[in-house]
């Protein structure tokens, strides 16, 4: 299992009422379909890290710079994964820049360790990574910027470093955790090598980026906008 690490920021306010004490109940999933209860295991919260159940997503448009080793054929895949994701989702665009001053994300085609020079924040987590991403978030919980690495020596096939170039892209989206649930999903907790997205993939990246899901909705938020919510 690759661990990941999500650096966030603490919240200035912590609510004393829970949303119980305030007569609010949660729906029951069972209203909702698979895909919809997918979303919800996938975007809120994370695999690792201890954050709270909430949205997070970016406002602004991802400009990536890619820096490392020289892989033409991963540069390729990066072109295809992006036109993928703008395929899917409005509401941001994502595209390609030449200089690291211009990026607000960073991807790098390399070793853990020349990744944690980078975001040394990752040093006590590349070991037990090939694939790792880092993003940060404003006090809205829009992300603002991140970093992802490929390790590129670890890895033996390509496929392999197209499978961890795609999964590690699309979570610092902001679907940050993985499950169990689908195993040709890029999603899935165990090691697999896809380098496809599923139509539940599909379905539930549309999801986080519709206009009506807001950055900072917590979970009971979420559950009952989502009913009305086709994808």
């Amino acid at each position: 299992m690759r661990i990941k690490l999500y650096k966030y920021f603490i919240l200035l306010i912590i609510f004393a009422l829970s949303a119980c004490s305030q007569g609010i109940q949660p729906i029951s999933t069972e209203q909702l379909t698979p895909e919809k209860k997918y979303f919800l295991k996938v975007a809120l919260g994370a695999e690792f890290g201890g954050i709270d159940a909430r949205i997070r997503k970016w406002q602004t448009g991802m400009r990536i710079f890619m820096s490392g080793a020289q892989m033409p054929e991963l540069s390729v895949e990066l072109d295809n994964i992006i036109k993928e994701i703008n395929d899917l989702i409005k509401s941001i665009q994502i595209v390609r820049v030449n200089r690291l001053e211009d990026a607000n994300f960073h991807i790098f085609l390399g070793s853990g360790a020349d990744y944690a020079k980078i975001e040394p924040s990752a040093q006590a987590y590349v070991a037990g990574n090939w694939g790792l991403f880092w993003v940060y978030w404003d006090g809205q919980h829009y992300i603002n910027k991140g970093s992802m690495y490929v390790d590129v020596f670890r890895t033996q096939r390509d496929v392999e470093r197209r499978h961890l170039l795609r999964e590690e892209l699309t979570q610092s989206l902001g679907l940050m955790n993985d499950t169990n649930d689908y195993p040709d999903s890029i999603f899935y907790q165990a090691w697999t090598i896809t380098t496809q997205y599923s139509e539940i993939d599909k379905k539930i990246i549309r999801l986080l980026y519709h206009q009506d899901i807001k950055a900072g909705m917590n979970r009971l938020q979420v559950e009952e906008l989502i009913k009305t919510i086709d994808i």
